[in-house]
């Protein structure tokens, strides 16, 4: 009834950002079931299967990624083997070079690496040593010059170094150790690049960037930061908080330079690098 009032399509998307007073015109302050598809609203779609054959076995990570060229890859680690989606077959591509021996307990974690203008993905899973796969091989293969460490709980990429937490070196497990590569390459890691955050007796669930300099050690009850430095050593790491810590390495997602993650109690939190928040 009364005079037509036309809103304006939020073809913006959620700002989470901004406080909803805020927000302005084309966007939305909050969402639950909908997203924005090529300036439409529409409602959240279900799981469905990707293909009609399946992985072949429980899948324990995966990254979407894309090369240097910009062709699109959705690559899964399994518990023995890593696979890349063909949207053009609809299977999955087995790229399995050495066959993994992980189990359900051992999470897959990814990164993207461009070097030598080709951008590799690298993965662990916290048993078996670190692989990298360079978008076009038949098989991933293994990363080489890793200086001690054989695995690693989690890793990431900060200041133009590969960073991993929680290793496994000689057999033997260093939950406090974070361990970086040089600069700019992937597959030399000189034996000094050792941090071990001591000072609080908890081991290391996730690593994790918060941006291009900086990333956070999550560990079980304490939050720290590193933050890339121009000096002999490249990090500056410190203890920042002391608040509950990831459920698991998969449990942490970073949205506007802010990680947020399912606690080891159930509730969630978010960690902005100076302090973790309920």
């Amino acid at each position: 009834r009364g005079t037509p009032y036309e809103m304006v399509v939020p073809d913006g998307g959620s700002r989470y950002d901004l406080l909803p007073h805020k927000v302005p015109p084309g966007f939305m302050p909050d969402s639950t079931n909908v997203i924005i598809r090529h300036g439409v609203l529409v409602p959240r779609y279900g799981l469905t299967d990707l293909f009609a054959t399946g992985f072949g076995e429980q899948v324990v990570g995966g990254i979407y990624m894309k090369q240097g060229d910009g062709t699109e890859k959705t690559i899964g680690m399994g518990l023995t083997k890593w696979k890349v989606a063909n949207f053009g077959t609809s299977v999955w591509d087995d790229i399995t070079g050495t066959a993994l021996t992980g189990t359900a307990d051992d999470q897959g974690r990814f990164i993207t690496w461009p070097e030598g203008g080709v951008v590799y993905t690298i993965g662990v899973n916290n048993v078996d040593g670190p692989k990298e796969w360079n978008g076009s091989a038949a098989t991933y293969s293994a990363l080489t010059g890793l200086s001690q460490w054989t695995t690693a709980k989690d890793m990431t990429s900060a200041c133009n170094r590969i960073v991993v937490g929680n290793t496994i070196e000689g057999g033997v497990r260093y939950p406090y150790r974070v361990r970086f590569s040089d600069f700019n390459t992937r597959s030399t890691w000189t034996g000094t690049s050792i941090i071990d955050l001591v000072d609080t007796n908890d081991d290391i669930v996730a690593v994790r960037a918060i941006n291009r300099s900086a990333f956070a050690v999550l560990k079980d009850h304490s939050q720290w930061i590193g933050v890339g430095q121009s000096s002999t050593f490249a990090f500056r790491v410190e203890l920042q908080d002391t608040q509950v810590g990831p459920a698991s390495p998969s449990s942490v997602i970073q949205q506007f330079g802010i990680l947020y993650y399912l606690g080891q109690d159930g509730s969630f939190y978010h960690f902005d690098g100076t302090r973790t928040t309920h």
